[in-house]
């Protein structure tokens, strides 16, 4: 089932937002034009100009108000008083449990990553995704560097490779779950990948951890 990220409703650039939504979801951002988006939204056309500059920079608000609530959720994570193992696990949960409420998104999201491939870094349709990806290596080297002072992990582990490997482990899961070739988000799936991930952590040999052991 598709279900579109909610946002509050009555106000026109929420309506504007969620018209583009579905938009680059269907089309892809290539082929949304901006009078698609403004039928879809029941707006004159210029009145999405009120709100957003052009269509790079609809897209990139259509992200980064999306991915926002993600990024809350995983702030809260990161500052909780579980250790570094647990908020490992619970940021894998929220993570394939917003992208399988919200599919649209997800497609979105794979959107952005070819346009990546494609444009400067300060385009406006990819500047959101690519700040928030940086904000979330950090959040996430946080917690593992929480984890080695704990003794959860290894010394030999570096926090910021082992960020980007988490990372990259999403986005693989992540592709194939959007992609529909018969994997489903489930307990079983989150479960075994939070094994796998906390496994692999605690047995990293130390001349694949990124810095050599003490």
């Amino acid at each position: 089932m598709r279900i579109i990220v909610s946002r509050p409703p009555g106000k026109r650039r929420g309506q504007i937002l969620a018209a583009a939504e579905r938009a680059f979801d269907e089309y892809g951002y290539a082929r949304t034009t901006m009078d698609m988006v403004a039928e879809s939204a029941g707006v004159a056309k210029g009145s999405i100009y009120n709100y957003f500059k052009n269509k790079a920079d609809l897209f990139g608000q259509v992200l980064s108000e999306a991915l926002s609530e993600l990024e809350a959720s995983s702030l809260a994570i990161a500052g909780s008083s579980m250790g570094a193992s647990e908020k490992i696990g619970a940021l894998i949960e929220d993570i394939f449990r917003f992208i399988d409420q919200a599919e649209s998104i997800g497609r979105v999201i794979i959107e952005a990553w070819a346009l990546s491939s494609r444009q400067s870094s300060d385009d406006a349709a990819i500047a959101p995704q690519r700040k928030l990806y940086a904000r979330w290596r950090e959040l996430i080297a946080g917690i593992l560097a929480q984890g080695v002072a704990d003794g959860e992990f290894p010394e030999h582990l570096e926090p910021r490779i082992g960020s980007a490997v988490f990372l990259a482990m999403c986005d693989g899961m992540i592709i194939q779950v959007i992609l529909n070739v018969g994997l489903e988000v489930s307990p079983e799936l989150m479960s075994g990948m939070k094994r796998g991930f906390i496994a692999a952590l605690r047995n990293i040999p130390p001349e694949q951890a990124g810095k050599s052991a003490s």
